[in-house]
């Protein structure tokens, strides 16, 4: 469960928003930001407990629209188990999330989970909605605040997110800076629960997409890496 919050609090759509690094009195406490996302984007994880392969998740943003006269996106996100993880049986988790571009909020929801494992075999669908007064946070709307955060060293925030009909608290501060492999990178370190901690790197660039998230347990270290990414050809050029 921890590392699926982390997944879904860093999986969203990219924001090109302005730094936020420190204020002119030299503040570092720098707020999350509002993501308005990429469309079309598409990233793809694999999930691995103590260096075996469990599972892929996956998120895509849709295109730009308009709902109830503002500007909204769709982003959707699915997870499977794979790997070593398919020997327990068939997960299939989904999550569609209708986020108000203006406020970066979660205005409505449709989340569908299947188990067919043995001696376990459940199928569950849901709908909400919210109303912009809500300022509610859903893991995609979460994710987009926290690409959408350009930071400096030192700067932190929370937030709640809404997961599974529980309200999850999340600090998170700006760590370091990395490579992961040939790309540069931030760590974000941060708690959940204020107590399951966690480190999530995004790439040092206008796009600021999660690539790598990592966290501990009692199994092994807990990771997802991101083995896909695209765009469409026009944001590329």
């Amino acid at each position: 469960m921890r590392i699926v919050c982390v997944l879904l609090v860093t999986g969203c759509a990219a924001n090109f928003a302005d730094s936020l690094g420190p204020d002119a009195a030299g503040n570092v406490d720098a707020k999350l930001g509002a993501a308005h996302g990429v469309e079309g984007e598409h990233v793809e994880y694999e999930m691995k407990v103590a260096s075996l392969t469990v599972g892929r998740f996956q998120v895509a943003v849709g295109n730009r629209g308009v709902i109830d006269g503002r500007p909204a996106v769709i982003v959707r996100s699915r997870a499977a188990l794979a790997g070593m993880g398919s020997l327990l049986g068939n997960l299939d988790w989904e999550l569609t999330t209708t986020i108000d571009i203006d406020s970066g909020f979660a205005i409505a929801q449709d989340e569908e989970v299947t188990i067919d494992a043995p001696g376990v075999h459940e199928h569950e669908k849901s709908t909400q909605t919210w109303s912009i007064s809500d300022a509610h946070h859903n893991p995609h709307s979460a994710a987009g605040a926290l690409r959408g955060w350009f930071t400096a060293p030192g700067a932190h925030d929370e937030l709640d997110i809404d997961v599974v009909d529980t309200t999850v608290p999340v600090t998170i501060a700006d760590a370091a800076r990395d490579m992961v492999g040939t790309t540069p990178a931030v760590r974000y370190d941060g708690l959940l629960r204020n107590k399951h901690s966690f480190s999530v790197w995004v790439s040092d660039d206008s796009a600021r997409v999660p690539i790598r998230m990592r966290t501990g347990s009692k199994i092994g270290t807990i990771e997802a890496e991101m083995v896909d990414y695209s765009v469409p050809r026009d944001h590329d050029e």
